[in-house]
């Protein structure tokens, strides 16, 4: 079984294959014991019979709308406005913390 993450809508799709897995790779976290079947999954829209999530349990838990990555928000939000136009830095966050939620499936205390 090949590792995937489902996510909710195409923004986040984008932004975690154009930002989010190099941030976990070789980023913000690289130095952290990120779970490197997070750097080359393949990133699903789920449909509705989809649950949200990776087919595995991910270890290491990271925000990824933590204010350390707030120099890069200009760049992910053009990274997704070619399919969406108005999206801007308040959807961003509300994604970012959405994927949060959506890999790690709980808060770190």
């Amino acid at each position: 079984m090949s590792d995937k993450l489902y996510v909710r809508n195409r923004a986040q799709k984008v932004l975690f294959e154009k930002e989010i897995s190099g941030q976990l790779s070789d980023g913000n976290w690289e130095n952290e014991k990120t779970d490197r079947r997070l750097w080359n999954c393949e990133v699903i829209i789920a449909d509705e019979e989809q649950e949200l999530g990776a087919n595995w349990t991910v270890r290491y838990y990271a925000d990824f709308a933590t204010g350390d990555l707030d120099f890069l928000w200009d760049r992910m939000i053009e990274y997704v406005r070619p399919i969406d136009p108005d999206y801007d830095v308040d959807q961003l966050i509300i994604d970012l913390n959405d994927l949060t939620e959506i890999v790690y499936g709980w808060e770190e205390d």
